[in-house]
């Protein structure tokens, strides 16, 4: 027997270590970037209800709805009464994000979003009709 045994961890139980570490690591990274996504998909539904508010309060003002196929532009905000104009969370570009389009009888509003489990986009209609799929033919 030695009298003074060796101490200290072996190469394999440090190896072993570092491959939880790493492998806790990279999940909770993942989980984080999951929830980033989430809260902006929520900014966005948010930011929505917005113009969606301001779309019908335009309609009881005007009797119509404003007649356009482009992307929401700051110019939106005198037509629609808007305080401030809302941002893609993630682009920050006011010409990118928020899409809106009309039709004789009503519009939708559409965003798309970056959580693929719940489809590409948020559609909101004049008509009620809310989904998370983009499909123009259920708005009027």
């Amino acid at each position: 027997m030695r009298k003074n045994p060796a101490r200290g961890f072996t190469l394999i139980e440090l190896l072993i270590v570092i491959a939880l570490i790493a492998a806790l690591s990279a999940i909770s990274v993942m989980t984080y970037t999951g929830a980033q996504k989430r809260a902006r998909d929520a900014q966005r539904r948010s930011d929505l209800k917005q113009y969606q508010i301001g779309l019908e309060a335009y309609a009881v003002k005007i009797g119509t709805y404003p007649q356009t196929t482009e992307a929401v532009h700051a110019d939106t905000l005198t037509v629609l009464n808007l305080s401030s104009y809302p941002l893609d969370p993630k682009s920050n570009n006011p010409n990118y994000g928020y899409y809106y389009y009309s039709t004789p009888n009503g519009y939708g509003l559409y965003a798309t979003l970056e959580i693929e489990t719940t489809g590409a986009y948020i559609l909101y209609c004049s008509n009620g009709n809310n989904s998370d799929s983009f499909d123009e033919s259920s708005c009027p």
